[in-house]
C-alpha cells in the first residue's frame, strides 16, 4: 500500500516512494515470480536498481532544470502516487469489466474517463496491478521499465508531468472508449462472394499515422502493447508510448482472435518523439492545447482521435501474405 507517504516532506516522500514501491513489489512477488525458494539481497537490490534509474532518469534526464526537478518532485509525483493510490483501491471494479475474447460476431465496449486512464496507468507504473498468470492476457507492471528501459520511461514520464496539469473537471468529464469488435463466420463467408468493387485508395508518403485525421492503424501485436513494457520500439509500441492512455487497454483486453481488431476512441498524443527502433528517443512534450483543438470532443466527450488496433502477421513471404487465405484474413 502507498500509505502514509503524504506525512513526509513533499521531495522528499517522493524519491523514498520509487524506491520502496519496488522493494515491496519484488518482496511481495517472490519467490513466485523469480521461482525460487527465498527473497536474497539480490532481489532487494534488483528493486532499490528500479527506483535508483527511475530517480536518475527523473533528476538528471527528464528535468532540464532544479525548478523541473522541484516540480516534479513536489506536483507531479505526489499526483501519480495518489492516482496510484485510487487505482489500487478501485482493482476490483476495474478489473470486473474487460473485453474478453469473442467466438462469434459482436462488439464488447468499456468507457473510462481520462481521469480513470491516468489511475490505471499511474497504477502500472507503481506496479499495484497483481500478478497475471493468464496466457490470455499480458501483465500491466513497468517494473521491467525501471529497471532497464529510461527511453520509455521518459515518455511515461512526460505524460504524467502534462496530465498532472490539465483541469480537474476536464479529466473526470472527458472519455476514452474501448471497443472489441469481432467479424462472424456468416460475414466472412458473405465478403469472400461479395463482387462490390473496393474503393480507390489514395497513398501518402510523408508524415506519420498519428499525423493524419484518418482512422489510424496499430499494427498489434495479438497481445495489445506489444512490447511496449519491456524494450519494444517500433510502431505499437511507440504510439503507445506517445499516447499513454492506450495503455490502459493491456490490463482490460484478452489476447485478440484473428476475426477480432479493438478500437480506441479519444487517447490524446502527449509526447513528441525522434528516430525509431533503437535510436528512438522522447522529443518532448506536445502542444496539449493545440493536439486538443485539432481533435475537438463528440457528442461522447471524446476526442475524435480514432485508433483500430489488428493482430498484423510479419509476413516475409508475400506469396502467402497476397494469397487468398492471406488477404482474406487482413480484411
Amino acid at each position: 500500500k502507498l500509505s502514509g507517504w503524504k506525512d513526509m516532506e513533499p521531495t522528499s516522500r517522493s524519491r523514498a516512494v520509487v524506491e520502496s514501491v519496488f522493494l515491496c513489489k519484488v518482496i511481495s512477488r517472490s519467490p513466485s515470480w523469480f521461482g525460487l525458494k527465498s527473497i536474497t539481497d539480490e532481489h532487494k537490490k534488483m528493486a532499490q536498481s528500479s527506483g535508483l534509474l527511475l530517480r536518475r532518469v527523473i533528476d538528471e534526464g527528464f528535468c532540464a532544470t532544479e525548478e523541473d526537478t522541484t516540480t516534479f518532485w513536489t506536483e507531479t509525483m505526489p499526483f501519480v502516487l495518489d492516482r496510484a493510490t485510487q487505482c489500487a483501491e478501485d482493482m476490483d471494479a476495474i478489473m470486473a469489466v474487460r473485453l474478453t475474447k469473442i467466438d462469434g460476431g459482436g462488439a464488447k465496449v468499456v468507457t473510462k474517463s481520462r481521469l480513470q486512464c491516468a489511475e490505471i496507468v499511474a497504477g502500472g507504473f507503481f506496479c499495484v496491478f497483481p500478478e497475471n498468470k493468464s496466457r490470455d492476457s499480458t501483465s500491466f507492471d513497468f517494473l521491467e521499465v525501471h529497471a532497464r528501459h529510461p527511453t520509455a520511461c521518459s515518455f511515461f514520464l512526460c505524460y504524467f508531468s502534462q496530465v498532472s496539469k490539465e483541469p480537474l473537471q476536464d479529466l473526470k468529464s472527458e472519455v476514452v472508449t474501448f471497443t472489441r469488435k469481432a467479424v462472424g463466420a456468416e460475414a466472412i463467408k458473405d465478403l469472400a462472394s461479395d463482387d462490390t468493387q473496393l474503393c480507390d485508395v489514395e497513398h501518402d508518403a510523408t508524415g506519420s499515422i498519428e499525423k493524419h485525421p484518418c482512422l489510424q492503424a496499430d499494427f498489434a501485436n495479438m497481445y495489445i502493447g506489444g512490447g511496449v513494457l519491456i524494450g519494444g520500439n517500433v510502431q505499437e509500441e511507440i504510439r503507445f508510448m506517445i499516447c499513454p492512455e492506450l495503455c490502459v487497454s493491456m490490463p482490460l483486453s484478452d489476447v485478440m482472435l484473428p476475426h477480432e481488431a479493438i478500437e480506441i476512441v479519444g487517447a490524446l498524443q502527449y509526447s513528441k518523439y525522434a528516430g525509431y527502433g533503437g535510436s528512438l528517443k522522447c522529443a518532448g512534450p506536445t502542444d496539449l492545447a493545440e493536439e486538443k483543438a485539432k481533435a475537438p470532443l463528440d457528442a461522447l466527450k471524446r476526442h475524435k482521435i480514432r485508433i483500430v488496433a489488428f493482430d498484423a502477421l510479419p509476413m516475409p513471404d508475400r506469396t502467402v501474405q497476397y494469397g487468398a487465405e492471406g488477404v482474406m484474413r487482413e480484411l
